[in-house]
């Protein structure tokens, strides 16, 4: 028995495959073959994925995400660099990293752009040290490095205007 995690997968042979979201942290049963994995709970199939092959990949059917997440599955890593690209091509490039470092690109790597893109939903330019790489904006690539940028700059052209 595997407990569903909060994003709503659950862990099966060192894989990730989705459940539907209402089960989160509900305790599942798996049932693997050379082919395939199901997810049961309490004797009924709620899901039913390809067997992944490799290491620490996820499956992600979105049928199972909750309706507000459904819009986000759209959002493919291509997709986001291009946007992120009107910006500039620095900003290309991080987004670029940030997806690149994430075992699963299209949550992970999403949920940390969307976090660095502030609580607006839309871009803002932000200007660089000069002959800085995007990488030394955000060594981790995580929301907290990029968001405290602005707070801390003396320089207007950096300073959040929220």
């Amino acid at each position: 028995m595997e407990a569903v995690n909060i994003d709503y997968h659950v862990e099966v042979a060192r894989h990730w495959y989705s459940v539907p979201y209402q089960l989160v942290h509900a305790r599942v049963e798996a049932r693997v073959t050379a082919t395939t994995v199901e997810v049961f709970l309490t004797g009924r199939r709620v899901a039913s994925h390809a067997r992944l092959t490799g290491r620490g990949r996820y499956s992600t059917q979105v049928a199972h995400l909750p309706r507000a997440h459904r819009a986000h599955a759209e959002w493919t890593p291509s997709r986001l660099i291009g946007w992120a690209e009107q910006t500039g091509a620095a900003t290309g490039r991080l987004v670029a990293g940030i997806l690149e470092r994430r075992p699963h690109p299209e949550r992970l790597g999403l949920m940390a752009w969307a976090a660095s893109m502030g609580r607006t939903g839309s871009m803002r330019p932000v200007r660089a040290p000069s002959g800085s790489a995007p990488t030394a904006l955000a060594p981790s690539s995580t929301f907290s490095p990029t968001s405290r940028i602005g707070s801390r700059s003396t320089s207007p052209a950096l300073r959040d205007p929220r």
